[in-house]
């Protein structure tokens, strides 16, 4: 497996902004791409049991994992991300994202393949990084399905202000829940987050005390601070995701 011959056939099948090199026993491609953190994009071609394998070594799932993306957290997410890979005829296994490849001149249309999944996936971080919030609160719906609890998604209701405000899910029971769901990835959000949740539930509570209130928090990051959960806990029941079946308990009020 020389990388003279892959550099051919990259010379005559694919911009020139490709190229590789022989590292460790293997071939390393060069890609112009690059991973949401800056870095490109490298692929490799693997020898395994005498047939080639074009390889992310598992790269994508790490780059992701930097900024605390885990694709198995949500079923949803991971269905997306099955979905990436089946369009695209890409392998998954053991982390890495593989493709089989015959001779070097199947090289180039894996490459591409590879390629256009590797950056599929990789958009998938956007969901969390821009809207932490709505992929949180996606999954927390999924919770609820999952356990059969009926549901009213972005519930509109008025406080004593006059001002609507639209809470993440209204369930109903014999005393019906409001629940919001708080999410962030940095502090800054977090306290935002914080504040108009407060305001919040004290505008509704001033006039309707009917509801139980549950504050909903990702503690994926650590961003939240004692302050945050003494303030809230006030107005609200807190619950962490992590221990999302005192969720369940609360609810079965």
């Amino acid at each position: 497996m020389k990388c003279t011959t892959f550099k051919e056939v990259l010379r005559n099948h694919l911009p020139m902004m490709f190229d590789c090199r022989e590292q460790d026993g293997r071939l390393v491609i060069e890609t112009p791409i690059e991973y949401p953190d800056g870095d490109h994009v490298e692929l490799y071609v693997v020898e395994e049991s005498g047939g080639l394998v074009l390889t992310d070594l598992a790269e994508t799932v790490r780059v992701l994992g930097n900024y605390n993306f885990d694709l198995k957290r949500s079923p949803k997410r991971f269905r997306l991300f099955e979905d990436i890979l089946r369009a695209h005829d890409v392998h998954y296994f053991q982390g890495c994202l593989r493709i089989p490849i015959r001779s070097p001149e199947n090289l180039p249309q894996a490459l591409m393949r590879m390629v256009q999944a590797v950056l599929g996936v990789s958009d998938l971080l956007f969901t969390m990084r821009f809207g932490a919030g709505t992929a949180f609160k996606e999954e927390v719906e999924e919770f609820l399905i999952e356990h059969e609890i009926p549901y009213e998604l972005d519930y509109k209701v008025v406080g004593r202000s006059a001002h609507a405000y639209t809470v993440d899910f209204y369930i109903e029971r014999v005393k019906p829940h409001l629940v919001e769901t708080l999410s962030s990835a940095a502090a800054g959000p977090a306290e935002i987050l914080v504040n108009s949740t407060v305001r919040m539930w004290f505008d509704l509570k001033r006039i309707n005390g009917r509801f139980g209130y549950i504050s909903l928090l990702d503690d994926s990051a650590d961003v939240w601070k004692a302050s945050h959960l003494d303030i809230l806990s006030d107005l609200s029941e807190v619950i962490v995701w992590s221990e999302r079946k005192r969720l369940l308990e609360a609810l079965s009020v």
